[in-house]
């Protein structure tokens, strides 16, 4: 949780004042949700707070261990997701229809 605290109040934080700057013009942010790595209520903080500065969602997911992170690419309509080796069959009309 202290690196997802930190993600989220400072890193993202400075990222938008280097956008607001016109230092830096990232479009996409990046997280690997998986077990032990980043949780998906971890990911789910970590990409609403991208997407709070404009960046576009783009992740990996459900490549190891089934954690219901498509049906989070859903619900944050996600630009993206990868992996997807034990997507579930319900995530995947609910990805369409969001246009993951």
């Amino acid at each position: 949780q202290e690196m997802v605290d930190d993600i989220v109040n400072h890193q993202i934080p400075a990222i938008k004042q280097l956008k607001d700057n016109n230092e830096i013009n990232p479009e996409m942010i990046d997280v690997f949700c998986e077990k032990n790595v980043y949780e998906i209520e971890e990911t789910k903080a970590i990409l609403e707070a991208g997407k709070s500065i404009g960046l576009e969602a783009n992740f990996h997911g459900e490549e190891i261990v089934y954690l219901e992170s498509g049906v989070l690419a859903a619900s944050i309509k996600a630009r993206a997701m990868s992996h997807l080796e034990n997507l579930s069959e319900e995530a995947i009309p609910l990805m369409a229809e969001a246009g993951v």
